[in-house]
């Protein structure tokens, strides 16, 4: 399985934070849900930046499929394909069938890695263009719904080196679904030790079983708030997206003014 690396900061990197303007990372998933009505309250109620990173987010958006990775076993679906044919040409009854079946279990494994290596390289992508956003703006706060609160899970997986961590919403996200999709165990397993510094909430919608699962994983986990609003996955109802606006509001005020945690 392929692996990915995230860059180290350089001394390039450090500023002032005193300085700069707050900034607010705002991650969407594969529909927009709530984001562009936190966007929008954000930009309305306080004097702060608001970034939204291009995520690749497959198998929809984004040109994930130019992954280096994804087009070198792309070859080698190519030349399973012409096994395929030479053995359906050049073989007859059960030599044809085995060699076909070994072909066809071959190349579903083969797929499935393939999933594995676009979920993975996605992700990291994700993960390495936070990181870039934090190394050179004030971010105070990171709010991620769907896809990209998965990448911001797998962001709190990592050392990223700086020395103050912004607080994180983290909306619906698929982090169990990825990790079935890359492979490996779900972020709420993986996550490094948080202190009483840090501020990550969790926001799970109570009828979302497809995209989010597990919800359970993410109870009990300290310096973790989590906790569930009755909604679908896209948090449509109005109570949840003014419980969200307030969440995201009260985080920013308490890492911008000194106000208590909402």
């Amino acid at each position: 399985m392929a692996s990915y690396t995230l860059a180290s900061p350089t001394n390039n990197d450090h500023f002032d934070s005193s300085t700069m303007k707050p900034t607010v990372l705002l991650l969407r998933g594969w529909t927009p849900g709530p984001v562009y009505a936190l966007r929008n309250r954000l930009q309305t109620e306080f004097d702060c930046d608001v970034i939204e990173p291009n995520l690749l987010m497959p198998p929809f958006y984004g040109i994930w499929c130019l992954d280096t990775n994804f087009l070198l076993m792309l070859l080698v679906c190519g030349g399973l394909l012409w096994s395929l044919v030479k053995v359906w040409v050049q073989f007859e009854s059960l030599e044809r069938f085995t060699f076909l079946a070994i072909l066809v279990a071959f190349g579903i494994f083969w797929i499935r890695l393939m999933v594995a290596v676009v979920a993975r390289s996605a992700i990291a992508d994700g993960v390495e263009k936070c990181l870039k956003e934090m190394r050179r703006r004030n971010v105070v706060l990171c709010v991620g719904f769907s896809w990209g609160a998965g990448v911001l899970t797998e962001l709190l997986t990592k050392d990223i080196g700086l020395d103050t961590r912004p607080a994180f919403v983290l909306m619906a996200p698929v982090s169990s679904a990825t990790a079935m999709a890359a492979m490996r165990d779900d972020a709420a397993f993986r996550l490094r030790p948080l202190d009483n510094n840090d501020l990550v909430h969790v926001v799970h919608a109570s009828h979302d079983p497809v995209f989010c699962p597990h919800p359970e994983r993410w109870n009990n986990i300290p310096g973790i708030k989590a906790y569930t609003l009755s909604d679908v996955h896209i948090f449509k109802n109005a109570s949840s997206r003014r419980a969200l606006e307030e969440t995201v509001t009260g985080l920013y005020r308490l890492k911008t003014e000194g106000h208590q945690e909402p």
